[in-house]
């Protein structure tokens, strides 16, 4: 005997895969109004974080280089009008007291280098700290000494001021290289005039 439904299969084929068809562009789906919303304010914060960054970096910077421009104009005025540097050391040209003053001077952390000069341009004493060794580090080399451009006091050689003059320097740590860091330097100037007693 001939069981009933041979010829059929007892587990049917699964119907044929058709193609997914790309959906219309109108049918895609849009951004819902709470991401639209979280998205905005995330822009509004980097914004915000951004801007309220570089102020305070502007203002520190800022207050930095106040704080060491008057450093520079105290510690300038009162060598120069310190009787004993202005006789010993510059009329009478003595290396010892000259030096007891540079010493003095670059015993503060601020100062990079002190150079006195004659009227004429001839340089009397000198001394430095150097180049910084690299832009994340505050140690400096006397291997590259860092000293200012002669041209920089050359106005105050016959000048009657009484204010020191401050030039800002940039001395760039790779002059090949353009993208190299750069290290800015306040130059306090100021003439010693003779004073009559």
């Amino acid at each position: 005997m001939k069981p009933i439904n041979v010829d059929r299969q007892l587990n049917p084929p699964y119907p044929p895969e058709e193609p997914n068809a790309p959906m219309p562009l109108g049918t895609r789906r849009s951004l819902g109004l709470r991401a639209k919303f979280v998205l905005f304010f995330s822009l509004i914060l980097v914004i915000a974080c951004s801007a309220l960054s570089w102020y305070y970096v502007e203002e520190r910077r800022e207050a930095i280089a106040h704080n060491l421009q008057q450093l520079g104009t105290i510690l300038l005025t009162s060598v120069v009008h310190n009787e004993h540097f202005q006789y010993a050391g510059l009329v009478a040209e003595d290396r010892d007291t000259l030096q007891q003053f540079i010493e003095g001077l670059m015993a503060v952390d601020d100062v990079v280098y002190v150079v006195i000069t004659r009227s004429d341009g001839t340089v009397l004493a000198q001394h430095t700290k150097g180049e910084r060794q690299s832009s994340s580090s505050l140690l400096r080399s006397l291997d590259h000494p860092l000293y200012p451009e002669p041209q920089t006091a050359q106005q105050l050689f016959h000048s009657s001021s009484t204010l020191p003059l401050t030039t800002r320097i940039s001395f760039s740590n790779k002059p090949d290289n353009r993208f190299g860091w750069e290290e800015i330097v306040y130059d306090f100037s100021m003439p010693v005039l003779r004073t009559t007693k």
